[in-house]
């Protein structure tokens, strides 16, 4: 039937992908977002992770080890998670091809390009259904029909959750590919080949392994929805047991077919510390309270909770109106609709199911991203409406304008929280427009009437995209950016062209807690909801930050103490207080960005390597390398059951040669009012002050953050730039130090008491032991090559001894001494550490991540499955063709 139509469908074919580019490009210009202005579209978390997992991917492309397991991730991690969620898409060569300065722009382009990617695929399933639907019907093909499919593509494309969620730009591939995958449904249900169903799911699976799991979920509940359509007689029964097996087997293939990404992803994420799922009743909101969602702009910030968002234009909420009024379409095949869809609303309220369309877990911000699924109903289901719109009568869509009317009133009135005047106003003459255009069109002025109608429903389209466009948060701006970036990396890469042995790399300034990935240094910090929650543990407990609740990434913080910084290897520190780099810093870092540069370089200073016009460079003589011999005790420590991160490091340091090393000590702290203090120093050397917080529920407020002072000089700043151990200065012994803990705001004096409500702790560091100890240490195990996935290195050791790698433990790692097989151990809850034996050892670490060798066997087995399965399915099809 579409034969006949091939140049109108191709010409709205290309329409249709160059609608939402169009849209798009006005709304950004509009909004000044690059190449129309300096903001960007890198905001929330592509600004704090995405954007730094990009650039990393550009620098190792071709270093694919590196995308396994990488250095710069914490004190080192398991990166095939990152990798398999965030950078799959084939979208993301763009990134290989253009400069990081030019990143911005590219992200632009990129999500224009997605979004049309999106509107074609649906056009392609809508024009699928189209045919079929008309020619069950037995009703000829209108130009205008294909119009309406190519309008309704371009309305799914701009719905409200892509709009609102385009930061997560890795999600986009997957739901481009939904439209294709209910396509090979479409045929499965036909009883056409599966090849298309098989191939999309796979790939929906491989390129994002999250939202492929909500597609699966949904796959297989609007097949079952899609089956109770049919009518259940004996002659039926026969073709619908095969089309159940043709599905089972095509969805089963399809998940083997992606087993090499899901089991050694899963494995990745395993222990992330989730919270273990159990079912809850509980209802997240009124089912009916998703009722003004479906409208265009409504007034929610979906991002930060609340409701999800399901919004793809009025001309949908009107079909939808249809759909349900009288009409040609049973009652049956209504009533199972609207079944499925109280259905679908129930278990987006209920926390039980919502927890499972979320893989079990709840989500870390942006919830509700599975809503992209109602807004594909809807479509589904207004198309359906549209096919039947010749038996459309004057009456019904006169009864439907009124019931719109009466509709839009009542939320107004019942949620004007939501619905603004100025939404009720515009949602109501632009629904008028396009009933009174669906009105007009049962006359035969088709070309004039129809302009009318998509004019209508692109300005919908297009204010209801602008108006959650407006809720985005603030963006990256990126001449200042480019700026910091361009300027940060060349020191950077200077120090490393200087240095080329293995080290880790502190800075006083923080663009976001991923900037050693961005950089390409080794680090500690890092921002990473699936990190192990052992390294995490690990470095709160040693003092590089408090740790609350949710708190799943990890910050140098100025670092902790000299000793701790040794031990882990932190070898340069680059800090910088000029001005201009100070502003270009300020307006181009994330917002989990800061600085404080007040008093960190204190203890670096007599180490000043030099600097340039914008960063100073200070070296660490105490800093340790990768591998080092220590007592075999060290896997013996355990650091968990303490909170004191001074007794914590002396239980490590004494663990490492097995003696009682006492570097830190104790001072007297007298309480001298409301958080004023007086310090006894007992024992010279530097002084280090923690400071337990409690009530985390409001430290993330400015106006709560501490500034520290000492003898009335501000030392630091308490917030997330420094808020574990934080150095007081060097003192003798006998001296008084005042310490003084203040909010930034005194309007916030009471807040600010409910979370500094413990004595600091105050401690000094002997240096001389310190020194001792490390000395003892350094150089003995060196290594001898290093790559993402390997670790190659000499020790003369002992059955006492122990070489301990300051990276996490991870089961992933495989140790072979001399040709033979070593069983890894766990020291001090988290370091990796191989015991050793008498002699000279050559020792080669190999990383593997847990579950791929295990998954390409299944994935192969699934390639093996898809060929047996096609197989019978072609000689089938050829049996009776015969018959």
């Amino acid at each position: 039937m579409m034969k006949g139509h091939k140049r109108e469908y191709l010409i709205i074919g290309l329409i249709t992908f160059l609608m939402p580019v169009v849209i798009l490009c006005v709304i950004f210009a509009y909004s000044e977002i690059v190449p129309f202005g300096n903001n960007s579209l890198i905001v929330n978390d592509f600004n704090n992770q995405y954007l730094s997992y990009f650039i990393y991917l550009k620098h190792n492309f071709f270093s694919i080890h590196n995308l396994f397991y990488s250095y710069s991730l914490s004190l080192g991690g398991n990166f095939f998670g990152i990798t398999t969620y965030y950078l799959l898409s084939p979208f993301n060569l763009l990134f290989i091809i253009f400069p990081v300065n030019e990143f911005p722009i590219v992200i632009t382009i990129m999500t224009i390009i997605k979004i049309s990617c999106l509107a074609v695929t649906m056009y392609l399933y809508l024009g699928y259904l189209l045919v079929k639907y008309r020619r069950n019907m037995q009703l000829s093909l209108q130009k205008y029909d294909i119009r309406m499919t190519g309008l309704l593509a371009v309305s799914f494309s701009l719905m409200s959750f892509v709009i609102n969620y385009k930061s997560n730009i890795m999600w986009l591939d997957s739901i481009i590919l939904l439209p294709l995958i209910m396509l090979g449904l479409e045929q499965i249900l036909d009883s056409k080949r599966p090849y298309l169903y098989i191939v999309t799911l796979s790939f929906s699976i491989i390129l994002n392994y999250y939202i492929g799991f909500i597609l699966c979920l949904f796959t297989g509940l609007f097949f079952i929805y899609r089956l109770s359509l049919f009518e259940f007689k004996k002659d039926n029964l026969k073709k619908l047991s095969e089309k159940i097996f043709n599905f089972v087997v095509a969805s089963s293939i399809s998940g083997a077919l992606s087993a090499f990404i899901l089991l050694p992803s899963f494995e990745s994420v395993r222990l992330n510390g989730a919270v273990p799922y159990s079912f809850s009743d509980q209802l997240r909101f009124s089912p009916l309270d998703i009722l003004p969602m479906v409208f265009s702009n409504v007034t929610v910030d979906t991002a930060k909770g609340g409701l999800p968002s399901i919004s793809c234009g009025l001309l949908v909420v009107i079909l939808l109106g249809l759909y349900f009024l009288k009409s040609k379409i049973t009652i049956r095949e209504r009533m199972t609709s609207f079944i499925f869809l109280i259905l679908l609303v129930f278990s987006q309220s209920v926390l039980g199911t919502y927890l499972i369309w979320h893989g079990l877990t709840a989500p870390n911000g942006f919830p509700d991203r599975n809503a992209f699924i109602f807004s594909f109903i809807f479509v589904y289901l207004a198309f359906r409406a549209w096919c039947y719109h010749e038996t459309w009568s004057s009456r019904t869509l006169s009864q439907l304008l009124v019931a719109y009317i009466l509709g839009m009133l009542v939320l107004f009135k019942t949620y004007s929280n939501l619905i603004t005047f100025h939404a009720l106003v515009f949602d109501l003459v632009l629904g008028g427009l396009i009933i009174g255009s669906l009105y007009l069109l049962q006359n035969r002025s088709y070309r004039s009437i129809f302009l009318c109608l998509m004019i209508a429903c692109t300005f919908d389209i297009t204010l209801n995209a602008y108006h959650w466009q407006k809720m985005t948060h603030r963006s990256l701006a990126v001449s200042q950016f480019n700026r910091y970036y361009s300027s940060t990396q060349g020191i950077i890469n200077k120090l490393k062209s200087k240095d080329t042995t293995f080290y880790r790399l502190g800075t006083t300034f923080m663009r976001a807690d991923t900037d050693p990935l961005m950089f390409g240094y080794v680090g500690l910090s890092n921002y990473n909801s699936a990190d192990n929650t052992n390294n995490v543990q690990f470095l709160n407990k040693v003092g590089y930050f408090q740790k609350y609740s949710y708190w799943r990434w990890m910050n140098y913080n100025n670092g902790a103490t000299l000793g701790m910084d040794s031990l882990l290897g932190i070898k340069y520190l680059v800090t910088s207080n000029n001005k201009c780099f100070n502003q270009n810093f300020d307006q181009g870092m994330s917002d989990m960005g800061a600085r404080n540069e007040i008093n960190a370089t204190s203890v670096w200073q007599q180490n000043k390597l030099g600097d340039n016009t914008q960063y100073q460079v200070y070296k660490n003589p105490l800093a340790l390398g990768l591998v080092s011999l220590v007592s075999s005790k060290v896997t013996n420590a355990n650091i968990v059951g303490n909170d004191n991160v001074f007794q914590i490091q002396n239980s490590i340091f004494d663990a490492l040669n097995h003696k009682n090393n006492r570097i830190y000590q104790s001072n007297q702290v007298i309480r001298k009012g409301k958080n004023n203090y007086q310090i006894v120093i007992h024992h010279p050397g530097d002084a280090y002050a923690y400071l337990p917080a409690e009530n985390w529920a409001i430290i993330g407020s400015t106006s709560t953050q501490a500034i520290l002072s000492v003898d009335g000089k501000t030392i630091s700043y308490g917030n997330q730039a420094e808020n574990g151990i934080v150095r007081l200065g060097n003192f003798k012994k006998g001296q008084k130090v005042n310490l003084r803990i203040r909010p930034q705001d005194n309007k916030n004096q009471k807040q600010f008491n409910l979370i500094y409500q413990k004595q600091p702790i105050v401690q000094s560091e002997n240096k001389n032991r310190l020194t001792r100890v490390l000395t003892q240490m350094k150089n003995t195990a060196p290594v001898t090559s290093i790559s993402g996935t390997k670790i190659s290195f000499k020790v003369d050791g002992s059955k006492q001894k122990a070489a301990l790698l300051t990276i996490p433990y991870d089961a992933s790692w495989h140790a072979v001494s001399n040709g033979q097989n070593v069983k890894l151990k766990k020291s001090f809850n988290n370091l990796l550490t191989v015991p050793l034996k008498s002699g000279r050892q050559k020792i080669t670490l190999s990383f593997s991540p847990l579950g791929l060798k295990k998954g390409l066997v299944i994935s192969f087995g699934g390639c093996l499955g898809l060929i047996i399965f096609g197989i019978y399915d072609e000689k089938k099809r050829h049996y009776f063709k015969e018959g």
